[in-house]
């Protein structure tokens, strides 16, 4: 539950006029809790914590909290339009919460001046008013951390982005989403699937922020506007954290080689056949589907091509046992193969795997219908 921070508003009220002396100014301190287990904390957490010193109980300010039972709240997520909310809370509480779920909490004490602390203050109590705490969600670009980040740059006077907005960060969107995707293997597959190649483009520092680790990092290398570090005092709560696992591209092979021999095995099953085809197609109408939303990281997705919606048409002939006409099957394979040849061009999209996972048995399967299709039609002249 939120609660009002009425010992920061006593605070804020003490520095107008004729309230004299002014009190010291707020400790500030950015926690970052470390990946979970569940799918929505695969990418890590953090919040400002607020307090009078560091013996004193502080208020953690979190702009990460969403609602299942928010009025339309599956419509909202299918369409992009998921809003998001900020409210304030016991940092206390808050930290005891996710070390009990095993996540380790990185507390970083920074080091700004008077006039900038009581800048952040106000500006997430501003935040914190029921008119201003929800806003428009975007993994990318309006998170939980992106708004930290702009918290923090506005209480710095814009020197965070000025220090960090044409740094190049040497990673996409994608692939620093899928470094941490990794944990939860379904989410892995799927947010991959469905991102185009706008997730793919080389992104800043600055941008890199939507990760709150990356945040946490680049603060250990800033300093303040006395010249002193930025960060004066770095400590780990909770146990080690464990190192996050990678994703090679040999299993992804290894499952298309399969699906490959099966598709083979399989070639006078055209009942089973059909069904590997309606679910290929099926994938390609869903992600057809998401370039109709506010999603705007899923446009361009060549995965369109891999798992072409053509595979509808090719599963409801097998399923009814028509043959394919021979100009549907060459369109079938030189849909996926323009997927292939697409990574010859800068620039193009970070899918791999999946065409690794595709393209063997789309084509094995491609090439037994042709062969079915031949002896058919020997048969039928003999």
């Amino acid at each position: 539950m939120s609660i009002l921070p009425l010992w920061v508003l006593a605070l804020s009220l003490a520095q107008l006029p004729g309230n004299t002396p002014a009190p010291p100014p707020p400790l500030v301190q950015l926690a970052t809790a470390a990946p979970g287990p569940t799918y929505w904390e695969s990418y890590g957490h953090n919040s400002l914590v607020i307090r009078a010193d560091e013996d004193r109980p502080g208020i953690s300010y979190n702009y990460g909290i969403f609602d299942f039972r928010q009025e339309n709240f599956l419509l909202r997520f299918l369409a992009g339009r998921m809003l998001y909310r900020m409210a304030a809370f016991d940092a206390d509480e808050e930290a005891a919460g996710y070390l009990g779920r095993g996540r380790p909490i990185l507390l970083q004490t920074l080091n700004l001046t008077p006039a900038e602390a009581w800048r952040l203050v106000e500006y997430l109590q501003t935040n914190a008013e029921p008119a201003n705490r929800d806003y428009r969600y975007d993994y990318f670009l309006s998170n939980c951390s992106t708004k930290i980040r702009d918290a923090l740059d506005h209480a710095l006077d814009g020197r965070l982005q000025s220090r960090f907005g044409d740094v190049e960060a040497g990673v996409s969107f994608r692939r620093l989403a899928r470094t941490y995707s990794s944990v939860v293997p379904w989410m892995d597959i799927g947010s991959s699937l469905a991102l185009g190649r706008p997730t793919d483009r080389p992104i800043s520092e600055w941008e890199s922020f939507y990760i709150p680790d990356r945040l946490a990092a680049a603060l250990e290398t800033m300093t303040g506007s006395n010249g002193q570090p930025l960060v004066t005092r770095s400590q780990t709560l909770g146990p080690a954290r464990a190192p996050l696992p990678s994703a090679p591209l040999w299993p992804w092979l290894a499952g298309g080689i399969l699906l490959a021999a099966a598709a083979w095995l399989l070639r006078r099953r055209p009942g089973l056949t059909a069904v590997g085809w309606v679910a290929s197609g099926l994938v390609g109408l869903l992600l057809c589907g998401l370039l109709l939303t506010d999603h705007w990281a899923a446009r361009w997705n060549e995965n369109i091509l891999v798992f072409s919606p053509l595979g509808l048409v090719l599963g409801f002939l097998l399923w009814t046992r028509r043959p394919p006409g021979p100009a549907l099957l060459i369109a079938a394979a030189l849909v996926p193969l323009c997927a292939l040849l697409l990574k010859l061009l800068p620039g193009s999209q970070q899918n791999l795997e999946f065409l690794a996972l595709a393209l063997p048995p789309q084509l094995v399967g491609l090439f037994a219908l042709s062969v079915n299709g031949k002896h058919r039609t020997a048969g039928q002249t003999g």
